[in-house]
């Protein structure tokens, strides 16, 4: 089963509220990269229980918060993980990981019930999450897990760090192989030795993708918002600021664009216009923004391989405008 709905377990790692102790004032990422498998940061292919057949990499803050994407067995599964170098998520977060309740509905908002529920654990230490058995709705049986972990074992340099969370790991199997997910969540790590690694994943068992390399047929701009939940999280800086983190959006597409709601800057209103100039994917198209307390911008827009809407403007002073979210 060649699942293209899991493109959105394979970008949840965006949709993770990242609340850093170190606040970071850019907040655009990089360009999704693929990478040989070797270069993981993380020991992920060495711990999966079947082949790992691609990475793709990206980060933010050169290098401050550091995202991987890995592709199971020709995309029968996803692990997506986001690591943040020298700081750590707020306790806020890390008791949104460890609510049961909340892991429940990431998944059934994307109509996946889980069973079979069990709190992680990790041979690093400190960890919060839970693993669970699947189903989709089509009655595909998967292993699933969203998680967070410490897998920076040493003391980060700031007098307020006191051993928390800074990794977060969201990960879905449905193949017909077997896949021990208590394995990948109790045994995730950092590389230590980079070129070491490189060397070992060389000898790891591989699996050839059939039509590696080619797109499949992709489904319209208001096909693809029928897979995806209402509510999304939206990275935004204005004025080269990172002034709201990252929003919870409310998100609306019709036809020929749509609206994305949020709350802006001294808890206004804020309403996202998008139109369409380029029907095809990739789409591409114009925006604005007009808050309740005035503030206004726009500019225009351009969806990337990944199904993420890339924006840049300008607000109404001159000041610049960009956001991103995943459609």
């Amino acid at each position: 089963m060649k699942f293209d709905k899991f493109t959105l377990l394979a970008a949840i790692a965006g949709a993770l509220a990242l609340s850093a102790c170190q606040t970071t004032r850019d907040n655009a990422f990089s360009e999704w990269q693929e990478m040989p498998i070797g270069a993981s940061r993380f020991n992920v292919p060495s711990i999966s229980s079947v082949p790992v057949t691609k990475l793709e990499q990206n980060d933010r803050n050169n290098g401050q918060v550091q995202n991987e994407k890995w592709e199971l067995a020709c995309g029968l599964g996803y692990i997506t993980l986001q690591y943040t170098f020298d700081a750590w998520f707020k306790q806020t977060e890390e008791e949104e990981m460890n609510n049961q309740e909340k892991f429940i509905a990431q998944f059934k908002e994307r109509k996946i019930a889980v069973s079979n529920i069990e709190a992680v654990s990790n041979k690093n230490g400190r960890s919060v999450g839970y693993l669970a058995d699947a189903q989709l709705s089509d009655g595909t049986s998967c292993k699933a897990a969203a998680f967070g972990f410490r897998a920076n074992r040493g003391f980060k340099g700031y007098n307020n760090d006191h051993g928390g969370i800074d990794t977060a790991v969201n990960g879905i199997y449905c193949g017909p192989m077997p896949f021990d997910m208590e394995k990948l969540t109790s045994q995730i790590s950092l590389v230590e030795d980079r070129d070491a690694y490189a060397i070992a994943v060389q000898r790891l068992p591989t699996m050839e993708c059939s039509a590696k390399g080619k797109k499949p047929e992709q489904a319209s701009w208001l096909d693809r918002s029928k897979e995806r939940p209402d509510y999304r999280t939206m990275a935004m800086t204005w004025n080269k600021k990172l002034t709201e983190g990252y929003l919870k959006t409310d998100v609306d597409i019709v036809s020929g664009g749509g609206t994305l709601k949020f709350s802006g800057a001294e808890s206004s209103s804020c309403t996202t216009k998008l139109e369409l100039t380029k029907f095809a994917f990739p789409e591409q198209g114009t925006w604005s923004i007009d808050c309740t307390n005035g503030d206004f911008a726009s500019g225009k827009f351009y969806v990337d391989d990944n199904y993420n809407l890339v924006a840049s403007g300008n607000g109404k002073t001159g000041e610049s405008v960009d956001f991103t979210i995943w459609l």
